[in-house]
């Protein structure tokens, strides 16, 4: 039990810091919140002892884990969450019911903010044995646990964690029980679009100038050496044929920048010879938020 109550100071101590540090969640628009169900299986320990009278020939049986998780996201990668369950696990030994209600408070770590991503929790709580024939108890519990979460659509995530319970024991310091968890969490937050890694867009320079090189001996002054129909001492892209009203350079989408100064020399648009759909300045290939206009200071994104 001493080991059991260390562990559990330690636990206290590290959820009080986290909950003393301010609180924001970085890069994220909405509530740092959320709720969900889990649903799974515990593997209860035979020296598990929450049955009130602490008798040695009793034991809690296994039984189905179901519940409910609230998140609150305190940083990036830090968060603290509350699971409060039930467990119908009855007494194998005499048939009596049993019914358990682990609650604890965890402090999860996400530290890859991956679409499928691992995580893991460690924390506390208390065992309690509220209904059934076994009587009543509480019990301090340890908590922890390895998962994995699949978010779809920034809103939710599916998630199986392998957790571990461990609580006072009837010979030992602590019993451990495993449990293995699926879950359901609804995300009440999204991802700023500035979290977006986007090359900031800039006005290309114009091209240098092409310099005259004298004509070789032998060569027409008014020769056409692309064949464009735009005499070489007329045409600025000598070597390359183009059209007469670009003045003999190409211009691939026709949009009426030559190539050689076209950003999207194959996408026919405006910025910089580049489209902008939403017409705010920011063009496609740059903004985060093609379909809906946002100033440039926020890669195109309109403003939340």
């Amino acid at each position: 039990m001493h080991l059991l109550r260390h562990i559990m100071l330690h636990c206290n101590i590290a959820i009080a810091l986290l909950l003393a540090m301010p609180a924001r969640a970085d890069g994220v628009i909405g509530l740092p919140v959320r709720v969900g169900v889990m649903g799974g299986y515990q593997l209860t320990s035979s020296d598990f002892d929450v049955l009130g009278v602490r008798r040695s020939a009793l034991r809690p049986g296994d039984g189905a884990l179901l519940g409910l998780r609230f998140g609150w996201r305190a940083i990036r990668a830090l968060e603290l969450e509350l699971a409060v369950g039930l467990v119908p696990a009855g007494t194998p030994t005499d048939g009596a019911s049993a019914l358990l209600l682990p609650a604890h408070l965890d402090l999860v770590v996400r530290p890859f903010a991956w679409v499928v991503a691992p995580y893991a929790s460690v924390g506390g709580g208390v065992m309690a044995l509220v209904g059934g024939d076994a009587g009543s108890d509480a019990d301090a519990l340890f908590s922890a646990a390895i998962g994995v979460e699949l978010v779809v659509d920034h809103s939710l995530a599916f998630r199986f964690e392998v957790g571990l319970f461990g609580t006072d024991a009837v010979a030992g310091a602590m019993a451990f029980s495993p449990t293995f968890v699926f879950g359901l969490d609804v995300l009440a937050w999204r991802p700023r679009h500035e979290d977006v890694v986007v090359e900031p867009w800039t006005e290309p320079a114009p091209p240098p100038v092409a310099v005259p090189l004298p004509v070789p001996a032998g060569v027409s002054p008014d020769g056409d050496d692309d064949d464009d129909d735009v005499d070489n001492e007329d045409d600025r892209c000598p070597l390359h044929p183009g059209e007469e009203g670009a003045r003999g350079c190409p211009d691939t989408d026709r949009d009426g920048l030559i190539d050689p100064w076209d950003r999207c020399p194959i996408d026919a648009g405006t910025i910089a010879g580049c489209p902008d759909a939403d017409g705010d300045g920011v063009p496609d290939r740059d903004d985060a938020c093609p379909n809906h206009p946002g100033p440039a200071s926020r890669y195109g994104c309109p403003g939340g």
